[in-house]
């Protein structure tokens, strides 16, 4: 699945690996703490530093900023005296992230869309001011925190002293707060001007950063000790709630215990997260709630904590905020966090959170409650190292869109949706095998893996010997096909302008999971942050049929006259077609041995390929010392696409409704 398209090669292995959402820019940092930048396009180095020690610009700069110590007639700028650079060491290199706006706009987009679907229309995050006209690098390191602008090459650091010194060990970035936010009121999508960054720390908490002052404006913490290990931004359900609802909402957060006061168990704390239903006899109107970001944090010693920062008034070093969560994930250090969608469905199974952990185990929760869904092992052998997403099949069939590291020459891909066993929810993404040199060993290793956010067919995984630059294949149509219009004059209608009780404006048929269903959709205008918007509705949803066992992609197909629909399964083999009856169900007409599946225009006829399975190769040709003889194997391959070839066929069906 994955192809080698680029690689640079470093003297040590790659430990971490960042895309920049936009730009084409690869992050990535090795053993050895170089920090490096690489352009994709022109496999060129942008930006490249060693760390890990007092490095010679950074002593410079520093020398520069004790100029006052010995020239009483030079005034620094008071300000920017606790984040210039000094002497002090950098230490071990923890974390490399981009920072900037167009950061900001995909990371809040994105994560709208997994946690609340196109029901709702994303936030623009064009007001982040404190990121005009800058580009930053932000290192996480052990001594302190680097902020790198690769536009003018200028740099800023936040100290342990600022911390508490505390090693940092891992970031995120916050970008929606709510009415407690720093900076003061935040615009109709609980955006901020300038963004939080939650630093993690060895003494367990997590410190907030505020980017505009480099100051500390409070701290998460809880009753544990372990070092924070990795840290997420999830945000909350965007919804639209009456004023009985928001009362009960603050009502059930004013009874949240403190920091200091003992953590009940996960089930009483759930209620924190999602207001109840209050009934009223007249209700008031409904009113947007926007999303504001909660922050996820996995420690060394297995345990998850989920925080609300603005919960309460932030503004100095000592505001603590308790977690509202707090429950053991792992038995050992977590390592990896990842945030996946839910079915592309708003009224189903909500996002998820993926984590690994030192236990081998990969864990699924729930984004919205954090009740756990299933946990498996990936590899017996060997932990988890790293997580990424991979919208390329979108979250529908096929969604094997979980990529993982398992220190290991190759990276696979695990299922999203449900738990499957290990020969179904686990595929082989790539082999860096002869792809990548080797160096010390026999193979090469892969440790860790990102993927694009905004271009989902790049990858880049970091190897041993450096970091490999990947693509996906070819593209395949998602699994979803739209019926056909009754009239074709509601094409050119606007929702809008329908009327009220013809709320259907387009139905479409997907293949989600092990089922094929039918979904209905309309636009409805809401007000949105006090602008009248049009969103996006699921209407009403059919289950036409099951298809278990069926694994790869799905090619879903409709007929001209929308009556039949059609599921064909390349990698099974295998085909299935259902009809429309007058009672509004499903029933199932046709089905057989197939790779590809098409209709025709304006009547109920469809073609399929139907082609067998490839007979299995034969041991002739092969040497004592297994070693095979490219001619006979050059052979035997003709041999095959010739049989192959004779036993395809093309077959033409036509249907009346009753399968024949």
């Amino acid at each position: 699945m994955l192809q080698l398209r680029g690689f640079a090669g470093t003297p040590d292995k790659v430990k971490l690996v960042e895309f920049h959402p936009v730009q084409p820019w690869i992050a990535f940092a090795d053993k050895s703490d170089n920090v490096r930048v690489w352009d994709w396009t022109t496999q060129q180095i942008l930006h490249d530093v060693q760390l890990g020690g007092a490095d010679d610009e950074g002593s410079i700069e520093a020398a520069i900023n004790q100029v006052s110590a010995r020239d009483p007639a030079f005034i620094p700028n008071p300000s920017a005296l606790s984040s210039a650079l000094t002497r002090v060491a950098s230490g071990k290199v923890r974390q490399v992230s981009f920072l900037d706006l167009e950061v900001a706009y995909w990371q809040t987009a994105i994560q709208h869309y997994m946690v609340n679907g196109s029901s709702i229309n994303p936030p623009s995050a064009v007001k982040v001011h404190a990121l005009d006209g800058t580009r930053l690098l932000v290192v996480v390191c052990e001594n302190k925190v680097l902020l790198n602008d690769l536009n003018t090459r200028k740099s800023f650091e936040v100290q342990r002293a600022v911390l508490d010194n505390k090693s940092p060990t891992c970031v995120t970035f916050l970008f929606r707060g709510g009415h407690n936010a720093p900076g003061g009121q935040p615009d109709a999508d609980n955006l901020m001007t300038s963004p939080v960054l939650a630093i993690g720390c060895s003494d367990g908490s997590v410190r907030l950063l505020h980017l505009a002052t480099l100051r500390v404006i409070g701290k998460l913490v809880g009753s544990h000790k372990a070092t924070i290990t990795c840290l997420l931004t999830v945000p909350s359900k965007a919804a639209f709630k009456t004023q009985e609802q928001q009362q009960a909402a603050a009502g059930a957060q004013q009874k949240q215990p403190s920091s200091k006061q003992k953590q009940p168990k996960q089930q009483q704390q759930q209620d924190t997260l999602t207001a109840p239903a209050v009934a009223a006899a007249q209700p008031s109107p409904e009113i947007f709630i926007p999303s504001h970001d909660l922050v996820i944090g996995g420690d060394s010693a297995g345990g998850l904590y989920v925080w609300e920062p603005f919960r309460q008034i932030l503004g100095s070093a000592d505001r603590e905020v308790g977690p509202a969560l707090a429950f053991t994930g792992h038995a050992g250090e977590v390592w990896a966090l990842c945030l996946t969608p839910g079915p592309e469905d708003p009224q189903l199974a909500a996002a998820k959170v993926f984590t690994a952990g030192a236990d081998h185990r990969l864990v699924a929760w729930d984004a919205s409650t954090f009740r756990e869904a299933w946990r498996t092992k990936l590899d017996a052998k060997s932990p988890i190292t790293s997580l990424a997403y991979s919208h390329r099949y979108f979250n529908l069939s096929g969604a094997h869109a979980l990529l993982a590291t398992v220190n290991g020459p190759g990276v696979v891909a695990a299922y999203t949706l449900a738990d499957m066993p290990p020969e179904r929810g686990l595929r082989a993404c790539a082999n860096l095998a002869g792809l990548v040199p080797p160096g010390s060993k026999k193979v090469p290793k892969a440790y860790c893996v990102a993927v694009s956010p905004v271009r989902p067919n790049l990858a880049a995984v970091g190897a041993n010997t450096g970091m490999a630059f990947m693509t996906f294949d070819r593209m395949y149509p998602l699994p979803v096909a739209a019926l056909p219009l009754h009239n074709l004059a509601e094409a050119h209608e606007s929702p809008a302008l329908r009327l009220p009780q013809d709320l259907t404006a387009v139905s479409y048929i997907a293949h989600m999971g092990d089922a094929l269903w039918l979904v209905s959709c309309t636009a409805l205008e809401k007000g949105v942050g006090g602008v009248q918007q049009l969103v996006p509705q699921v209407v009403s949803q059919q289950h036409i049929g099951a298809a278990p066992g069926k694994t790869g992609r799905a090619i879903m197909g409709v007929s001209g006259s929308g009556q039949y629909i059609s599921c064909c399964w390349p990698a099974s083999r295998s085909y299935v077609v259902y009809y429309k009856t007058l009672a509004g169900t499903w029933s199932q007409v046709d089905s057989g041995l197939g790779v590809d599946l098409v209709w025709h225009s304006q009547r109920d006829v469809f073609a399929v390929l139907e082609e067998p399975l490839p007979p299995a190769p034969s041991a002739k040709g092969k040497k004592k010392w297994g070693k095979e003889d490219p001619k006979v194997a050059a052979a035997e391959a003709a041999v095959i696409a010739a049989t192959l070839a004779a036993a395809t066929v093309v077959r033409i069906k036509a249907l009346d409704g009753l399968g024949r």
